[in-house]
């Protein structure tokens, strides 16, 4: 079944008749012994009415003429009473019972006295019988009082109500379909409007799936923009890794330039020879580490949302020792606040270049100071900050700074792209990169990762 509509309008045609129906045959069953229990009193209370009326004399019943009820003084006015011995002989009727339904039956004899007991007879007639115990002169006298009403009117009483609930009944089945089938619909609404976005999408007329869904869909909506993010920055990505290539490759392409016309110059002295053949091996070396980092890159952000969650603290302290023995001659001192228990989804290697870069800056351009910062936010966020003592990073130039080839320093060597590539790497993680000023005088780059 490929329709969730029509999963639902068959759940609601089988559930719905089976919640009225056995709701039906509750009411109805609790109808017809309310009314069995109305029939009961109204027999107890003409029994009750028959006792009273009834005298010995003489040992003998002395009955009036007439009872009170003048149903019980009507022939077949289907209101009987009699009187019985313990035996089952009748000792008076009523003059209902001058001519009795040839279907009329009696309650079989009372088993014991002063009990009031009500049956229905062959489902036609209502019997109620209470056995006493009457004494005169020194002896107990077994009288049985039996008042039987015709059903008729009660069997009526409960098929007329039988026919209005499940009448009621249908009419309310049919209204709930077509609530729940309106309902069904209105509640498929955004899955349609989904469904025409994104066919809106495929067509090329949108970017992203704007339209505001319930709580239960907009996270698949989220998530299908973030896809939609993540594939356009992946795009984004493989240019500027092109881009990022062709600045990494320039200084060993210059090496191997130099070294080409250098072996020309001096293909006559073996010693030198060697030296170049060896320079040019290792710059032939770097530019296949370069280009198979670029690529190793230009395909991990469209997975990094699966990786592995990574401990930052351990790559910070790993780098930090390897700056300390790069810059020993500058001796800096480096004050730590690390939180070792935050993790977040990064690659190892992405996570040792951005670090990297902005460590590097540090020791190269920091005078004595470095202070490294690793916690949560107020919203929750993992925040790696690393400041500095040294000349800053004047605040017009903050913005420009994280552009490929732009450079502050122009003393020493680079291609001006650490910063650019770690805003990138940063940028492809959804995370963040500001530069800002430093409480120690230099610059403070904070990073937020989004975990």
């Amino acid at each position: 079944m490929g329709s969730i509509r029509s999963r639902f309008l068959i759940s609601s045609l089988i559930l719905i008749p089976l919640v009225l129906g056995a709701m039906g045959i509750v009411l109805s069953s609790i109808h017809e012994q309310s009314l069995r229990a109305g029939e009961k009193e109204k027999l107890r209370l003409h029994t009750i009415n028959l006792m009273t009326t009834t005298e010995l004399s003489g040992g003998q019943l002395s009955m009036p003429d007439y009872l009170q009820d003048t149903a019980f003084n009507s022939p077949a006015s289907g209101l009987y009473a009699l009187i019985r011995d313990k035996q089952g002989e009748i000792l008076w009727r009523s003059k209902s019972t001058t001519i009795l339904p040839g279907y009329l039956q009696l309650p079989p004899p009372a088993a014991e006295a002063g009990v009031l007991s009500l049956e229905t007879l062959a489902s036609q007639h209502l019997g109620s019988s209470f056995a006493s115990i009457w004494e005169f002169d020194g002896r107990d006298i077994w009288l049985e009082f039996i008042v039987v009403s015709d059903a008729a009117e009660f069997n009526q009483a409960v098929k007329t109500y039988n026919q209005s609930l499940w009448i009621a009944t249908a009419v309310i089945a049919l209204c709930l379909v077509a609530f729940f089938t309106l309902s069904i619909s209105w509640g498929l609404r955004p899955l349609a409007q989904l469904a025409a976005e994104i066919h809106e999408l495929e067509q090329g007329n949108i970017r992203q799936l704007a339209h505001q869904y319930p709580k239960e869909i907009d996270p698949v909506v989220q998530n299908l923009n973030t896809l939609l993010d993540t594939e356009k920055n992946q795009r984004e990505r493989y240019r500027n890794t092109l881009g990022n290539l062709a600045h990494s490759l320039k200084t060993p392409l210059t090496i191997v330039r130099s070294v080409a016309n250098d072996l020309a110059e001096k293909n006559n002295d073996p010693s030198a020879l060697e030296q170049q053949r060896a320079l040019l091996s290792e710059q032939v070396e770097t530019m296949n580490r370069l280009v198979e980092y670029q690529l190793q890159r230009a395909v991990t952000s469209s997975a990094h949302h699966l990786m592995e969650r990574i401990d930052i603290a351990s790559t910070l302290n790993r780098l930090i020792n390897v700056m300390d023995k790069v810059y020993i001659d500058k001796k800096m001192t480096l004050t730590q606040e690390v939180d070792p228990s935050l993790r977040i989804p990064f690659d190892d290697r992405d996570l040792t270049e951005v670090i990297g870069n902005l460590l590097d800056n540090a020791y190269k351009y920091g005078h004595s100071k470095i202070a490294v910062t690793l916690a949560l936010d107020a919203k929750q966020q993992v925040c790696l900050k690393i400041e500095d003592d040294g000349p800053g990073i004047p605040e017009d130039r903050r913005s420009t700074i994280l552009q490929r080839g732009t450079r502050l320093d122009t003393q020493n060597h680079g291609q001006g792209i650490g910063l650019a590539v770690v805003d990138d790497i940063i940028d492809t993680y959804t995370g963040r990169l500001t530069i800002s000023e430093s409480s120690l005088g230099g610059a403070l780059f904070s990073i937020y990762f989004k975990s």
